[in-house]
Formats: structure tokens, C-alpha cells, sequence
């Protein structure tokens, strides 16, 4: 365990170093996502954040096979920051 990635809001996407994972925040960012995936090949495991069950389905065509993808609403994730705010 180590401290927690912080994302580049700009950048829209985190790709932490020396991990498995990546996460797209920012449709609009996709591109540039993808070529991040490119250059790290020990990623396995990518969540894409989006409301539209179109354009998930569009960017996972895109993105390599051997990747394990999934699905982070974009409501569902702002929901969540919501009620933890006011539980803090």
C-alpha cells in the first residue's frame, strides 16, 4: 500500500507509475489516454468514467484486448463525493 495517486485534473486521465492500473476521467482526453496505455504495457485493468453506455462501448472497441475495462458512472462517482463530504 502507498499514499493515495492524486489526478491531474487537466490531464484528465491518472496512469499511477508502478501500477496495474489507469483511469480516464475526461472523455474528451481519450486520445491522449490511449496513447499513455500504449507506452505502459504492465496496465491491466482500466475504468472509464461516463455516464453514455455509447461512448463506453466506442472507447472499449478502441482499447486493447488484454485490457480488463470497466464502467465508473460519472453521477454515481459525484453522488458518492457528495455524501462524503457532508459525512466528514
Amino acid at each position: 500500500m502507498g499514499a493515495r495517486p492524486e489526478p491531474d485534473i487537466k490531464k484528465g486521465y491518472l496512469t499511477p507509475a508502478d501500477s496495474t492500473y489507469a483511469v480516464l476521467f475526461r472523455e474528451s482526453k481519450f486520445r491522449e489516454f490511449l496513447r499513455a496505455l500504449e507506452r505502459r504495457t504492465e496496465v491491466t485493468h482500466v475504468w472509464l468514467v461516463t455516464d453514455s453506455e455509447e461512448a463506453f462501448a466506442e472507447m472499449c472497441a478502441a482499447l486493447p484486448v488484454r485490457l480488463s475495462v470497466s464502467m465508473l458512472y460519472r453521477d454515481y462517482l459525484r453522488n458518492f463525493r457528495i455524501n462524503t463530504e457532508k459525512n466528514l
